[in-house]
């Protein structure tokens, strides 16, 4: 299916998206798990990364054939794209296999969450404990555009208890059970 969006260049595609997002200004954010990327595909991961992504809608003019979506910001973990070249982010950053998620939070960060890390060789062992990775990132936080991490959170997901709680995304509370910031005995 052709889009009426096209990208700059290979580098700004998006493969295998998740958790789309329309942004109120009109961009749109998502997980950009990466299958089928150049390198990657379901049955050879060694060269896959994924990413959080926003793009902006240039609708651009008459001129050019069709509008472009522009990447705003992407946040990739370790390594980022603006400060490592693609080959290397592609050979050692985290690989999101299905889902995940990119909500912003009231202050204007970001949760993302990589919810699905792939463990392929030891898919089957039921002692295996799977790893959910969530981030809260600063997309406007340095001089270069590359989002900063504020916090970091690993949680761990059993093997033999995944199709029971399994993660497919994150989703961003205020409350567990009404807690608040709040001195309750002032």
């Amino acid at each position: 299916l052709e889009s009426t969006f096209g990208f700059a260049d290979d580098a700004e595609k998006f493969y295998q998206p998740h958790d789309v997002l329309q942004l109120p200004n009109g961009n749109i954010m998502m997980i950009d798990d990466g299958t089928n990327r150049p390198g990657c595909s379901k049955d050879v991961t060694a060269n896959c990364f994924s990413r959080a992504v926003e793009y902006r809608l240039d609708w651009g003019n008459a001129t050019r054939p069709r509008p472009l979506a522009r990447v705003v910001w992407q946040f990739e973990f370790p390594l980022s794209l603006g400060q490592t070249d693609w080959q290397t982010v592609m050979s050692v950053d985290a690989f999101n296999n299905c889902g995940g998620s990119a909500y912003r939070l009231p202050g204007g960060t970001v949760l993302v969450a990589f919810t699905a890390m792939s463990q392929a060789a030891s898919e089957h062992d039921a002692n295996l404990t799977r790893t959910a990775y969530a981030w809260e990132i600063d997309v406007d936080g340095s001089d270069d555009g590359t989002p900063t991490i504020i916090a970091s959170m690993k949680i761990p997901i059993p093997h033999s208890t995944a199709g029971d709680q399994n993660a497919y995304r994150l989703t961003p509370w205020s409350t567990v059970f009404g807690e608040s910031t709040e001195d309750p005995l002032s």
